[in-house]
Order: structure tokens, then sequence, then C-alpha cells
């Protein structure tokens, strides 16, 4: 089985590579309200005959990868009458469109139950589509924004200065996904590509994933850990109050505006409009706000989601994008904002989908993922940048490479980096003081391996002068498999530990000092020699295994040294004897792990349950 879906993902990922680099051309422009001029956010594009499409940025630019060949290019925006253009594309190409408004009438005769029986009608339509669903693919881009009120561009913050109390971009991530689904609730994201500026762990990129991209013909939208009933779930009618707006006339569709808020405000809910189609009464876009009690803490202003959706073969609904834009104040003390563009496109549904690419990892990264160039992002992003945001970029890209290390953190580090992968011990950590070893020096050398994630190891030497010892310790530590989920350790050491270290909440710098100030020495101290290997693995993706072989000695220490600064009458207390014994020993572990997990491109990743 395992070898089976090994072939199936390799397959996967050529099938990837070929759809991406296939898209060499591409068509960018804008779209314009013809009457005022304005640019038209988050309006549609789609390619006519096919599931390919992309929405606008917020500015009104787009931006539609495709192959050479001719096309018939549709703009559309609710409100307005969508317009097609034929566009015969052999190198890229600029087009802007520019939409007429439709007819909007106001009817306030409308009753409740007209209203409400739309809102069957839209449940019905939900319910009737999820049916029809059997399986789909599609690809995803989704870009992740984080502004505050610092720029990265300056080293010190002044938060009195007028310029940092305005919001500015200080961190950007961007994704390329590939989502799997299959009835009834199968669920799969791989990300194809992923970066981040400098300042953002990648860690973070990946833990993300699919998961910002919610679907309002969900029965309830996840939000911050918790789940909200969509407006047109099972329960909306018991849930949400609706009232009638308007109906907006595009061209020969009509389409329904209704606004709704949840009927009792201390319930989690959202409150804002729902367009829905006449004809069908498919739900064609939400545009809505988080209501107070689903706001955790109280830090947001507020939380505005935006999303729509396009009809496909055989009236399957389906969603094209979905935007999410906060704005907040974290304990009052610090301003910021998020925002989450997520497009949905080339969907391919209704197709042979084999269950082994549902396991138990509900996101994985591919291999390559963080190792893609320039060209490879200009030719995928479905979002253009807009200017601020490619300022951005260059800023804080300018100021990581522009970081000086200063004086004060080399002295007061316990490693200081010499490279990517190698550090050594810094001066916190070179001299130690205490009763058994009186003043002792160390060197320790560090090896990670930054690229592959798979080896580390150190070095450790150190001299006491007053038990005139001399401490060793050699640790390595490989990973090996695809996600490193198998561990080999081997630790040899000839050193002095304390007794309960590992309740011991102080380190051996503030342990120094009060010797040396005060002549208090809190722990006791013995001698430890020998080595210890261990080998650990994921047998299966619930079992963990491990076999470990333990030889030591334990030998007693007694106090060398009586120094200290002060209190040259005062002695420390004694220290306490340990039961000297040799110990061989061999060990097992068995752990079973339910959860399910995020491969990240490196790791494999728990979720909490």
């Amino acid at each position: 089985m395992k070898q089976n879906f090994t072939i199936k993902f390799l397959i996967f990922v050529l099938l990837v590579t070929t759809e991406i680099y296939s898209q060499k051309l591409h068509i960018t422009g804008k779209i314009f309200d013809t009457e005022t001029k304005k640019d038209l956010p988050y309006a549609n594009l789609r390619v006519m005959g096919s599931n390919i499409c992309t929405v606008a940025n917020l500015d009104g630019n787009f931006k539609l990868n495709l192959i050479s060949g001719c096309y018939s290019i549709i703009a559309s925006s609710i409100g307005y009458i969508s317009d097609t253009v034929k566009v015969d594309l052999k190198e890229n190409k600029s087009l802007n469109f520019f939409l007429n408004k439709g007819i909007s009438k106001v009817d306030q005769m409308k009753s409740n139950d007209f209203i409400n029986k739309i809102i069957e009608h839209a449940i019905e339509t939900k319910n009737k589509n999820r049916k029809k669903i059997k399986s789909y693919k599609y690809s995803a881009y989704s870009k992740g924004i984080i502004k505050t009120t610092r720029d990265f561009s300056q080293t010190t913050i002044d938060f009195a200065d007028e310029e940092n109390d305005k919001l500015k971009i200080t961190g950007m991530l961007e994704k390329e996904i590939r989502g799997f689904y299959k009835a009834p609730n199968k669920s799969k994201y791989f990300i194809v590509a992923g970066r981040q500026t400098e300042n953002i762990p990648q860690y973070i990129n990946a833990m993300t994933g699919g998961i910002e991209i919610q679907n309002f013909y969900d029965e309830n939208i996840e939000f911050m850990g918790r789940y909200i009933p969509s407006p047109i779930s099972k329960r909306a009618l018991k849930y949400y109050d609706y009232s009638y707006v308007k109906e907006i006339v595009s061209g020969k569709q009509k389409i329904f505006q209704i606004s709704f808020k949840v009927k009792n405000p201390s319930t989690l809910g959202f409150y804002g409009n729902l367009f829905i189609s006449d004809s069908s009464f498919a739900l064609l876009k939400v545009d809505a706000y988080i209501n107070s009690s689903a706001n955790p803490g109280g830090i947001f202003k507020y939380v505005k989601i935006f999303q729509q959706f396009s009809i496909y073969e055989n009236d399957i609904i389906l969603p094209v994008d979905y935007h999410l834009i906060a704005e907040g104040n974290y304990l009052g003390l610090a301003e910021f904002a998020l925002e989450l563009n997520s497009v949905m496109y080339d969907y391919r549904i209704n197709f042979q989908l084999d269950d082994d690419i549902f396991n138990r990892a509900i996101l994985t990264v591919l291999p390559d993922a963080y190792r893609k160039d320039k060209s490879f992002w200009e030719s995928v992003r479905a979002i253009p940048n807009t200017s601020e945001e490619r300022r951005a970029y260059s800023k804080i890209r300018a100021f990581q490479n522009k970081k000086k290390i200063k004086v004060s953190n080399l002295l007061f580090s316990s490693r200081i980096k010499l490279s990517e992968d190698f550090s050594i011990m810094g001066p916190l950590s070179i001299y130690n003081f205490n009763k058994v070893e009186g003043s002792n020096l160390g060197l320790g050398i560090y090896y990670n391996d930054v690229n592959s994630k798979r080896l580390t190891g150190s070095i450790n030497l150190a001299y006491g002068f007053a038990d005139k010892k001399i401490k060793k310790e050699f640790r390595i530590n490989y990973l090996l498999g695809k996600y490193r989920t198998t561990a080999i350790d081997f630790y040899a050491y000839d050193k002095i530990t304390s007794l309960f270290n590992n309740s011991d909440n102080y380190n051996k710098f503030t342990s120094t000092w009060l010797s040396l100030l005060t002549k208090y020495d809190f722990r006791d101290y013995y001698y430890t020699k020998g080595f210890k290997f261990g080998i650990s693995g994921d047998v299966s993706s619930i079992l963990n295994m491990g076999l470990g072989y333990v030889n030591k000695s334990d030998l007693s220490a007694r106090n060398n040294s009586d120094f200290s600064f002060f209190y040259k009458t005062k002695k420390y207390s004694t220290n306490l004897p340990v039961y000297d014994t040799k110990i061989h020993a061999l060990s097992a572990t068995f752990k079973l792990d339910f959860r399910k997990f995020i491969e990240d491109g490196f790791f494999i990743k728990r979720l909490s349950m």
C-alpha cells in the first residue's frame, strides 16, 4: 500500500509540475466601472467553456495565466452587466474591461414569508449541490498580509511618532495549493509552493496551509478554532433573521440582495448581505462580518469576510475566492491588521479519486515547495501584488539584509553563530562556578544542518579548577525518512550534573552569581560517566516504536571550593552524596497517536484534538 501511494504521489508531482510550467503566458489588466471609471475590486474573470478563472485584487487588477491559444474571456461582477472579449493569445497581453451597472430595484413590500422562502430555496439548492458532488480537485493561490504600526525599515521604534501610528505591511506570505475533496467529508491539501518574507517563520506558512480557505456552502465556517453556522446551513432560519434589501438586474440575470443577522446577539454568528440568484436560488456572493460574540477576547475591531461562487458543469456550484480582512488591537498596546486572499481555479469535478490520497495527513508540503525561484512566482501569482505590497517586499528584505549584530547581544548570548550551520558557546556559558568544581571554563561547538534538517551534533569540554577534572560531552542525532520520522541518537559523556536537575528552573548563570556574591549554592552535584544509544521511529501513521541502551556510572562529588567575593567565614552547604552505581539497561517504547497531522516538507506535526 505504501509503495502504491508513493508511485501515485510521484505521478501527482509530475502532473503538478507540468500544469504549472505549461502556463507560460498571461493576460493582465484592470476592471473598471464604465460610468465612474473607478476600479472594481474582486471582479471575476472566467475563460468561456472551461473551469479556468481568477479574481481581481482590491485595486481591480487581475492576472490570468494561460497557455497560447484562442479564448473568450468573461468579466463579471454582481450588480454589473458582464462583458466578453475574444483573445488570440500568442504572447503576454494587457487587457482592460469596462462594466456597465445593472438596474437595482428597491421594493419594500416583500414579506417575511417571501424572504424566508428564498432562503429555504437557497438551502435546498445547497443540499442538492452537495449531492451532485462526488469529488473534485482544484488549484488555489493564497496570499496573506500582516500590517502593524512597526516599520521594519527602522531599527528603533518610537510609538509617540505619528508615522508609527499608521498601519503598514510588515509581513507577507504566499502559497500555491492543490486541494482535493471526496464525498462525503474527505479533504486534503498539498502545498506546491510557499514563500514568506524573512521575518515570518516558514512553519507558519505550512501550518495555515489550505485551512484559511473556507466555503459558505458548508454547514459551518471555522474561525479561530470555533465553528459558526453558515447563513444557508440546515438550521439557518432558526439561527438568523433575514431582511429584503433590493433586486439587482444584470442583463438577463436577477439577483436578490438579502441582509441577515443572528436572532440572539449573544450567539456566535455573522451579519451582512447575501446575493442569491432568482432563477437557480444559488448563493452567488457573501459579504459579511463576524459579530462581537464570535470575536475572541474582543481583540478585533472588525472581521470582514467576502466570498463569491461560480456555477460549473451540471450546475455544480463551487467557490472561486475567499477574502478575510481584519483589524484589531492587542491588549490595547499594538494595532494590527490581517488580510487573507485566496483564489480557487482549474476545477476538475466528479472524476475518479483514489482513497490513498486521503491519509491521516490533512496537509502535505511537497519537498521542493520552498525552493521556487522568482520566475515561478511570476507565472503562478493569481492575485497581482499592489504597489504597497511590492514596496513592502523590498523594504522588509532590505531591513533583514542590513541587520547588525550588537555587541551587547554577543556578550549575553549562550551561543554565537559562526555560519548557517555552526555555532560556538557564547560568553554567558563559558564561565561557571559551583562548590564542587570551583571556577569552571568551558568550550562548546554545535552543528545544526539548517538546509536538510537531519543532522545535529555537539561537543562540549570543560575544566574545573577546584576538582581538577576535565568534563566531556559528545552528542549526535540523525533523522531518517522522508519526513524525518526515524531518529538515531548517540550520547557519550563524562561530566558533572546536579541532583533533580529536571525540576531546577534556574540556569547556571544564576547559580554562579548567587555563589560568588552570596555564597549560596542551592544545588547538589554528582559525577556521571557513560553513553546511551537509541533509535525510534514511526512504524505507521499512528504507531511509534523505539529501542535504547544505557551504560553509565554515577559517583559522589564533594566540596572542593569555598570561594566567594564576600562572606569569607561562611561555608557552603555540604554536597550530598549519591549511591555509587553502575547501570546497564535496555529500554523499549511504544506510542499510539491517533491525531491527524501536517507534513510540512520536513517534519510531521501533530494537530491538537
